[in-house]
């Protein structure tokens, strides 16, 4: 029964660490533990917004939404509908439906606005690519800067990374992207 949470957890922690098999691997057999077990829609819609990243990160959008749709998030502000809206988030600017992405990003602000760290979610860098990929710049790189000053606030790698790569790829910085390497 335990086992269960221990998988779902350890695949999420391979996942922020890019190990995407190693990942895989532990949200499958947690799929099946969860299931297996019946612990319901909540738990499964929390292990399927990490497994669809894994898809999304390898580049199969198709599976990375075939997964995502099998327990959509329901209404609330809980963890699980929380993950699994900055997963739909992500696919969506990956697909190209940015009006959809800025949509699901306006209710992630409705919802987890009151999240200040970005390890709790990405949606502020995500929604500034798709406003930077529909041509509002100015949007873009405020919501980016923001971005990169709460990471830097929080002080956590993976979090100040991706906010600089996402401020370097929005204005063009080399010395931000290079930085977020060496981060």
């Amino acid at each position: 029964f335990a086992v269960a949470s221990v998988h779902l957890f350890y695949g999420m922690t391979l996942l922020w660490r890019g190990d995407l098999a190693g990942a895989q691997e532990m949200l499958d057999e947690g799929q099946g533990e969860f299931t297996s077990w019946g612990f319901g829609h909540t738990g499964l819609t929390y292990l399927d917004a990490h497994l669809a990243r894994v898809w999304l990160e390898r580049g199969d959008l198709a599976e990375a939404r075939r997964v995502l749709e099998r327990n959509p998030a329901g209404p609330g502000t809980s963890d699980d509908v929380r993950y699994w809206l900055g997963a739909e988030h992500e696919l969506l600017i990956a697909e190209g439906r940015l009006e959809e992405a800025l949509a699901v990003s306006d209710d992630l602000a409705r919802r987890f606005g009151h999240y200040t760290s970005p390890a709790a979610g990405r949606w502020r860098a995500h929604r500034a690519l798709a406003l930077h990929r529909l041509g509002r710049q100015e949007e873009a790189v405020a919501l980016a800067e923001q971005e990169l000053a709460g990471a830097r606030t929080w002080g956590a790698p993976g979090v100040t990374g991706n906010a600089l790569r996402v401020l370097g790829t929005i204005c063009g910085d080399l010395g931000a992207l290079e930085e977020a390497a060496r981060v």
